[in-house]
Parts: C-alpha cells; structure tokens; sequence
C-alpha cells in the first residue's frame, strides 16, 4: 500500500481550495454535468481506504457519507444570496461567464451540522454563473443550490421596436417599408425621364426578390 499511503498524504497536507471547488462547479453546470466527489467531499479518502475506514460516527451528521444536503467545509449550505449584483448594467443575452462578473458578491448561509449554529461565507469565487436571458435574470449555482438577481438584457438592433402614432413598430418593418418608398421614387423618376426599361427591370427584380422572401418564410 505504499502508493495508496502516499495519496493519502498529499489528500491530507493539501486539502480542496477554492481553485478546484470553482473548476468541480464550471464543469458539472456548463460540461460534463458530473461532479469529482472527492472535491465535495474530501473527507471521503479516509472513509474509503484511510484512518476511518469501518468507523461510524453515533451522528450521521458528522459523517460524510451520511451527510445529506450540500457540505462546505463542514457545515450545511442552507442559501445563497446576492449581496450586491453586478457593475454592468445590461448583458447581451448569448453572454458566458468564466467567474463572477464584476461587482457581484454572492453570499452562503451555512449551518453547523453538530449545534446548528448559523454562520454565512463569501461564495462569490466558487458559483458558476449563467444568464437567463428569457427571465432577464443573472443566476449564481453552488453545487445545485442557486440565487437569482434581475438585469438587463441587450436586444439587438433588428428586433427593437419604435413607438410611433400610439403604435409599437418593429425596427426591420420600418426598414422594409423605407426600402420599398425609396424603390417606388427610382421607379417613378426613371419613368418620368423615359427609361422605362430600367423601371420594368428594377419592378421585376423587386416581385423575384419578393416571392424568394416569401417562399424561405412557408
């Protein structure tokens, strides 16, 4: 077992930080969506081939194979919250989040699993971090547990509205119609100095363009 006793003291001389907790969220929410229990739960090394191998603790509490819910560092993760959101003000909505945006601070709730003390961390570095553009919402994920804060979402200049004569007019319709006077102008001033058969070609093209826009929409 000298191998497995030297894995056993580097688990024990090098304890889980908050590096690879961050990296264990990063891959189980945006990748693999699995999970390193060892990283969950690092006392688990010992439980399985350690000092506590057969040993049961009177408190299941206390015992991380027992343990029901989300540990950290011990203790029950019971919430987590923003304490502050994030400095930008809007977000497009495809945006993606390595770590936490700026500004944000998410906080845990925690409890004592032995005398159900409360206590709260600072969790802002091991969340992973998503955006619910639908619900314009900035979500924070430890491990399954989430918080939600709302923010703006950016919408693209095509799908924005203008509200004209008491009237919401899509930005694209106002761009199709403003297209199309400027075609009946050319139109109407080709014919007016006698090119009409630049008129014919240009209305022709127009009905060709109109019925392939048709066609792509059934």
């Amino acid at each position: 077992m000298g191998i497995m006793s030297d894995l056993l003291e580097w688990n024990r001389i090098d304890p889980v930080d908050e590096y690879e907790i961050h990296r264990n969220n990063l891959i189980y929410n945006n990748y693999q969506h699995n999970r390193n229990p060892f990283i969950d739960f690092p006392d688990w090394a010992e439980y399985i081939w350690g000092n506590e191998v057969g040993v049961k603790s009177a408190d299941p509490s206390v015992n991380p194979i027992a343990t029901s819910g989300v540990i950290y560092e011990g203790k029950i993760v019971k919430s987590l919250s923003f304490e502050s959101g994030p400095t930008q003000k809007s977000f497009k909505a495809d945006a993606t989040f390595s770590s936490a945006p700026e500004g944000v601070k998410v906080v845990a709730t925690l409890e004592d699993p032995n005398t159900s003390e409360a206590s709260t961390a600072d969790f802002t570095s091991i969340c992973s971090y998503r955006l619910d553009a639908n619900n314009k919402k900035l979500v924070a994920t430890y491990r399954g547990i989430s918080a939600e804060i709302e923010v703006s979402i950016q919408e693209s200049f095509i799908k924005r509205k203008i509200h004209l004569f008491g009237v919401d007019i899509p930005v694209v319709a106002l761009i199709g119609a403003g297209a199309g006077l400027v075609l009946v102008v050319i139109v109407i001033v080709l014919l007016a100095t006698g090119h009409k058969k630049a008129a014919k070609k240009i209305v022709s093209a127009a009905k060709k363009t109109a019925k392939q826009s048709s066609k792509k929409r059934k």
